[in-house]
């Protein structure tokens, strides 16, 4: 049992089911996956923009979700393992809704930076949550995330 500091109240955290965490890890890499060719195509075929102006943006959207990376790590150790999976997901939603009514060019760009953002925080975590799953070694549950990661992206 974790005992974490947030909003100023210790909570308790409590393990979560392996199901979950694996079913998570594999929509999220799933959804990862078809970024990367569908950007590609978007911006060239649609938008009209060079495949390097493409592969920039998929740099800028590779460089946010490292920062989401790192800052996530940094939040979930030390502020609140449930916000801050919330705030990732609240960022993807908005990223993801950004998305849908601005898929123009200045703004395609920028939401797809929010979006790995949100997406470094959420990847974070969900890896992080793996070190709270009871009743099974963490070996085991790592070894799986790791088969779910692939899965999802070859799918």
């Amino acid at each position: 049992m974790v005992i974490f500091k947030g909003d100023n109240i210790l909570k308790q955290q409590t393990g979560m089911p392996a199901k979950w965490l694996f079913a998570g890890s594999f929509l999220a890499n799933t959804g990862t996956s078809f970024i990367w060719p569908l950007t590609i195509i978007y911006l060239h075929d649609t938008l009209g923009k060079t495949l390097i102006t493409a592969g920039f943006v998929l740099l800028c959207n590779s460089l946010c979700v490292v920062l989401g990376n790192t800052i996530g790590g940094f939040l979930y150790d030390r502020w609140s393992h449930f916000y801050t999976i919330l705030l990732g997901s609240i960022i993807v939603t908005c990223a993801s809704t950004f998305l849908m009514f601005n898929n123009g060019w200045p703004a395609f760009p920028l939401g797809l930076v929010m979006l790995g953002f949100g997406n470094g925080l959420n990847l974070t975590c969900i890896n992080s949550f793996a070190t709270v799953v009871k009743n099974k070694r963490t070996s085991y549950i790592f070894n799986i995330l790791y088969f779910m990661s692939n899965l999802g992206m070859v799918i």
